[in-house]
Order: C-alpha cells, then structure tokens, then sequence
C-alpha cells in the first residue's frame, strides 16, 4: 500500500518569519480614481493633485462607439478621493500642472460659443505655492 507524505505543519511564527518580504514597507501608489466629483453641487474642489489616467469606454451618448477619456484624481483634505472627467477647459488647464501640488478648481458655470447654440462648461483653475 502507498502512503502520501503528509506535509509538515509550520507554526504561525514559522510561516510568518519564512516569509521573504516580511518587514518590507508598502507606500500606496494606486488607490482608485474616487467618486466623479459633482461640480454643479459642490463647485470648488480643493486637494492633491494625484494622476492623470486614461479610461477606454463608450463615448458619451454612443453605445457601440468607444473612446478614450482621462480624470484626473484629486486628494481631498479628508483623505477622500475625487476623480475629475477632463473637458477642453480642464485638459489646457492640467497639462503644465505636475502631481503632488495643491489645486483648487471652481465650476463657474456655462459658456455659450459664440456663433453657435452651444455650451461649454467653464472652470477656473488654480494651484497652491
């Protein structure tokens, strides 16, 4: 008759110490892009200015159409995460920006174009010193 081996059975201490990466220290670099801040309800958002992503999805008012849309992730105060979608204003406004500052962005409402019937939303941004 063939018996199996059984295999041996390791303390907790054991387990734990003989683990190669026990003591090794972990800085959060990817927390999720945050609840879509809601500029109409809250019209200044106030934070670290974390990421720029890139999310592929069905453009807005498609449902075969796919495109690629970027937010940007905002740090509050309270530690909360805000993921800001980019729109015209925001994507001139962020691009000289870098990760790790301050920036306090106000929904001012909308903008006709002129000659036209329609509306962009205009935004002020501004970063801390």
């Amino acid at each position: 008759m063939v018996t199996k081996e059984q295999p041996s059975q390791k303390s907790t201490s054991e387990a734990v110490n003989s683990d190669p990466f026990a003591g090794v220290k972990f800085d959060t670099v990817y927390e999720g892009i945050g609840e879509t801040w809601d500029f109409e309800i809250h019209p200044v958002l106030v934070g670290v200015y974390q990421r720029k992503s890139t999310s592929h999805m069905l453009k807005y008012g498609s449902k075969t159409e796919m495109e690629d849309r970027i937010v940007y992730t905002i740090k509050t105060a309270s530690g909360d995460l805000a993921a800001v979608w980019e729109s015209f204003a925001l994507r001139a406004a962020f691009e000289d920006i870098p990760t790790g500052k301050v920036v306090r962005i106000t929904y001012n409402g909308k903008d006709e174009i002129k000659d036209t019937d329609k509306e962009v939303k205009d935004f002020t941004v501004e970063v801390g010193q």
